[in-house]
């Protein structure tokens, strides 16, 4: 087996843009082997990258057009020496790879876990019920925090966890976790109940698995995937029910008599939810095929798009996409801009107010011992 040598970088942020190339490398490495060996359905090299790499993500597949796929097949068929730094740079051309930020080698702030709150969830599994909040966590890459993947460590960041949730989220029912981590035996030790498994090689961080926590290439890794053309773990959803996550990691200073709530929607509510949501994702698919003046009219009816186009933030939001569709601009061209992102923040912070003041609110105390 040839040995990928260690990645020797002045700083982290060169480090992992040299350790994300290398990812890459494998990847396109990784499905040539699918193409040349493995493909049944007889499918072209961009199809191969897109269902088994993270290369070329689901927007990009979606996105794409005919000449940029065939630009990467015939760069893949021409199969010169050089051919995986063509490829990428074909990608990135078209769809410029995200920045990296600056790491000083410490923690610098970041937390090991990062987390975002679901006020209700889009699952149909027994044991969830979809009307409540979930907290849904991701570890972030050890080497970057200097996290040391422990059952100690884990039950540290855990803890700082259990005490965001009883002072920030106090109706949140479940933690859970969609991802290899998930998938990892140390995390049923700890008690995740696995629900699902998925196929999820076009996910990026499912290739983390081959960094160690040195942030270097594990060879390892890379030596069974070569072999057995697997990586160790899937991605898994697993889930478990906060008062047990509590009792498992509070630290003792906080346990003894704490006040949660459950927070629930009507079922008509948690329905107009999910349509409103659907008719968003059509308004993006539709952007540059409406006229100027049907934007706003797209969401009549929708009770929660009307509120929110009527304050001053619906106002700005829609006034820019008035100016951006009248200079051509897909959606996809802006929706990453640091102007959008800031207004889509607002936006959705306005939404979740919008149905939160709508929820039923039952507060409960129980007994962390």
């Amino acid at each position: 087996m040839e040995l990928i040598k260690p990645i020797k970088a002045e700083s982290k942020k060169e480090h992992e843009r040299e350790l994300e190339k290398r990812l890459a490398y494998i990847q396109l490495d990784y499905a040539k082997y699918i193409f040349d060996n493995k493909n049944a359905d007889g499918l072209r090299y961009f199809d191969v990258l897109s269902k088994f790499t993270a290369v070329v993500n689901t927007y990009i597949a979606s996105d794409a057009n005919e000449e940029f796929k065939v630009s990467i097949d015939r760069t893949f068929m021409e199969g010169e020496e050089g051919w995986r730094d063509r490829i990428l740079n074909i990608i990135h051309a078209t769809y410029p790879p995200h920045e990296i930020g600056e790491y000083d080698g410490s923690d610098s702030g970041r937390s090991a876990i990062s987390y975002h709150v679901w006020e209700n969830q889009d699952l149909n599994y027994e044991g969830i019920d979809r009307s409540y909040a979930g907290m849904d966590i991701h570890l972030t890459k050890a080497y970057l925090v200097d996290l040391k993947v422990s059952h100690e460590r884990l039950r540290q960041e855990f803890g700082k966890l259990a005490v965001t949730i009883i002072d920030k989220y106090p109706h949140v029912r479940y933690v859970m976790g969609r991802s290899w981590i998930m998938d990892h035996p140390l995390m049923r030790k700890i008690g995740f109940k696995v629900l699902d498994r998925y196929a999820s090689l076009d996910h990026e961080s499912t290739w983390w698995q081959l960094i160690d926590k040195d942030g270097q290439i594990n060879n390892t890794v890379l030596e069974r995937l070569r072999s057995t053309g697997k990586l160790p773990f899937e991605v898994v959803l697993a889930f478990m029910p906060v008062e047990e996550f509590l009792a498992k990691f509070l630290p003792n200073e906080r346990r003894g008599r704490i006040v949660l709530e459950d927070r629930a929607y009507d079922p008509a509510l948690t329905e107009a939810r999910e349509k409103s949501q659907a008719r968003r994702e059509e308004f993006i698919r539709q952007y540059l095929s409406l006229n100027v003046d049907e934007l706003e009219n797209y969401f009549l009816g929708y009770r929660d798009m009307e509120y929110f186009i009527s304050t001053d933030v619906g106002q700005k939001l829609f006034a820019y996409l008035r100016m951006k569709h009248g200079q051509g601009i897909k959606f996809e061209d802006f929706k990453d801009s640091k102007d959008f992102e800031d207004i889509s923040k607002d936006a959705e912070r306005i939404i979740d107010e919008y149905y939160r003041s709508r929820q039923t609110i039952v507060k409960r105390e129980v007994v962390i011992e």
